[in-house]
């Protein structure tokens, strides 16, 4: 006893019609009366046995007995940016005294553990902490200097 593994393919209506076609082209043009004209002479069980299957199904098909397993859209997808167009990003309430150093310096001990873990806040409010405490190296300080918190705000 052998073991035919079956697969199910996402074909169109128009690639089951061609590949029917190209069973019936393989068949002798004697041996079957749904032949194409113009095929060459070539008997195969195996056309055979696709024709068996797939005849019946494209006559399903095409008299909207059985709809498709998925429909699939075609059409271009939008980038990420134009996704993200019209959408403003949640208000961050701005933090003063206290409760901003003391934020910046939860901040600077999570990025010091693990920075994988810290979002692009989190981040700048550790890297103004480590300034303003004089924890940065002088050309740690000239880079951030140089880039400034631009858009960032604490």
């Amino acid at each position: 006893m052998s073991i035919k593994y079956k697969y199910r393919p996402s074909l169109t209506k128009e690639d089951i019609k061609h590949i029917l076609y190209l069973a019936k082209c393989s068949l002798s043009p004697t041996s079957s009366p749904s032949t194409p004209e113009g095929c060459l002479e070539r008997k195969d069980s195996l056309s055979r046995s696709v024709i068996k299957s797939l005849a019946p199904f494209l006559a399903k098909i095409e008299n909207d007995i059985i709809s498709p397993a998925y429909v699939s859209d075609t059409s271009p997808k939008p980038s990420l940016l134009e996704s993200l167009e019209g959408i403003t990003p949640p208000l961050t309430p701005t933090l003063t005294g206290e409760a901003k150093r003391a934020y910046g310096k939860t901040c600077y001990n999570k990025m010091i553990s693990n920075i994988e873990t810290c979002n692009l806040q989190e981040i700048a409010a550790a890297r103004e902490h480590a300034y303003v405490n004089d924890f940065m190296s002088p050309e740690e300080e000239a880079e951030y200097e140089a880039e400034g918190t631009q858009g960032v705000v604490l």
